[in-house]
């Protein structure tokens, strides 16, 4: 697969996973927020200094490397509408996702308690999304299928997070995920580089052979 093959894919889901899993860490130590009824006596967890601009990179790598993915899976003819359908809901719970963050950072000063309204959509569509991409996947045969298998089940994980509480824990396993993914992603670079190279060579030996034949037909 061409857009597998590259130099820039591979490592992009491995670093862009890599700081997801920090940002989750760096979450989860703070202290605990407010959930439900309990916003009205407590504030929620906001984010740390460095969570915005690790998430933001991370967001960027990762959006390369599901690029990849998608190009590679739609060229072997395999995608269909489940692979459509994951997009649609990827695009739908980001743009959930970032209208609610974007409200409570800019108009609510970082403590919003209506910000779950958003928060539940926005994760429930992006969990949709990567379980449906990921099975596309794994149906296009792209990469090897631990990797979907990660891939699918971080999605699946991400059902079960609260980011205001020890759930958001459950957001690592989509990191991890993509860190999997970066690693099928190199494996089947690296697989395909060498076998040209035998290709090649065992043209050059029949070359000879090939001529010799024809010698022999000529009158």
């Amino acid at each position: 697969m061409p857009t597998l093959t590259t130099r820039v894919s591979g490592p992009a889901a491995i670093v862009g996973g890599l700081l997801w899993v920090a940002v989750v860490l760096l979450h989860a130590a703070r202290p605990v927020g407010c959930v439900g009824a309990g916003c009205a006596v407590s504030r929620m967890r906001s984010p740390g200094p460095w969570e915005a601009p690790l998430l933001v990179a991370a967001a960027l790598l990762l959006g390369v490397a599901a690029a990849a993915l998608v190009t590679a899976a739609r060229a072997t003819g395999r995608w269909g509408r489940l692979g459509r359908r994951g997009v649609l809901a990827a695009a739908a719970g980001f743009v959930v996702l970032a209208l609610g963050g974007g409200l409570q950072s800019l108009v609510y000063g970082g403590d919003w308690s209506a910000m779950p309204l958003f928060v539940g959509p926005g994760i429930l569509l992006a969990s949709v999304r990567l379980v449906l991409v990921g099975v596309a996947v794994l149906r296009a045969r792209v990469i090897s299928s631990w990797a979907g298998v990660a891939l699918v089940a971080g999605g699946a994980a991400m059902l079960a997070s609260n980011e205001q509480t020890a759930l958001v824990l459950f957001f690592l396993p989509f990191g991890v995920g993509w860190v999997m993914v970066g690693i099928a992603m190199l494996t089947a670079r690296g697989a395909a580089e060498p076998s040209r190279e035998p290709a090649k060579g065992h043209e050059h030996a029949k070359g000879p052979s090939m001529r010799k034949a024809r010698a022999r037909e000529r009158p």
